[in-house]
């Protein structure tokens, strides 16, 4: 097994300059999130899949989704901008697990769409934390995207909460196509892309886990993965659990 799997972690990588890039990436990364949902839609509303449309609704949302379209390039343009600088925190006291329930709850269109099923294992006592909530479901959001973009129809994702005697560690496996051997040690660096996650889906922008590379990080955590090409994927994220800011 040792052969088949890659370990990275990331404790103690800092960015290179105290400024906001890596904040403007997030921002960005984001928009390109939320408009590439509305494709989602607009691309289901088109192929008629909650009912059949005149030709005039067809040309508007057929308009929409050219529009779309382009709002997808001009932020990917904007990504190819950004460098790798040092975010900042807003570190409150939270609930993870809540904070995964809302990422799952997010997507459970996408999920329910592909016939994936879901399980989610967490602690029966709630977890206390100081993280900045957002960046954390930012991270998970952009793992969990993954997850469902190239796991196949039909397939699994598991995801546990599990609490340590200091940490916090989630866990996030799938049974989509795995990362090629070759692909690992890049995994985490940006605008980085492996060639069969490309097959499946053209437009990402090689930033989602450098992102959450970069969240973790400044939260004093670690996050790495372990992964066989065509068997999934398994990724880890260790964050300290502190009760101060």
């Amino acid at each position: 097994m040792k052969n088949s799997n890659q370990k990275i972690k990331t404790a103690g990588v800092r960015a290179k300059n105290p400024c906001g890039d890596v904040e403007d990436a997030i921002f960005v990364h984001r928009l390109k999130h939320g408009l590439t949902s509305i494709k989602w839609s607009l691309r289901m509303i088109l192929s008629e899949d909650f009912g059949k449309l005149s030709g005039e609704q067809k040309d508007i949302v057929e308009k929409d989704l050219e529009e779309t379209d382009k709002l997808i390039i001009l932020a990917n343009s904007m990504l190819d901008e950004q460098s790798d600088t040092k975010s900042f925190l807003d570190k409150n006291l939270c609930y993870p697990e809540d904070i995964v329930e809302s990422v799952i709850k997010y997507y459970s269109t996408k999920i329910l769409d592909k016939k994936i099923e879901l399980k989610y294992a967490k602690p029966d006592k709630k977890i206390e934390a100081f993280l900045d909530k957002e960046k954390i479901k930012i991270c998970i959001q952009n793992i969990l995207d993954n997850a469902i973009k190239y796991t196949h129809e039909g397939g699994k994702i598991i995801i546990s909460l599990i609490k340590n005697k200091n940490n916090l560690q989630i866990k996030m496996h799938d049974s989509g196509i795995g990362i090629e051997e070759s692909h690992k040690r890049k995994l985490f660096t940006k605008f980085f892309r492996g060639t069969n996650a490309v097959e499946i889906n053209k437009d990402g922008s090689g930033l989602g886990l450098f992102i959450a590379k970069n969240i973790i990080t400044e939260h004093g955590g670690n996050i790495w993965f372990e992964s066989k090409a065509g068997e999934g994927s398994t990724f880890y994220i260790e964050l300290p659990i502190k009760y101060k800011k």
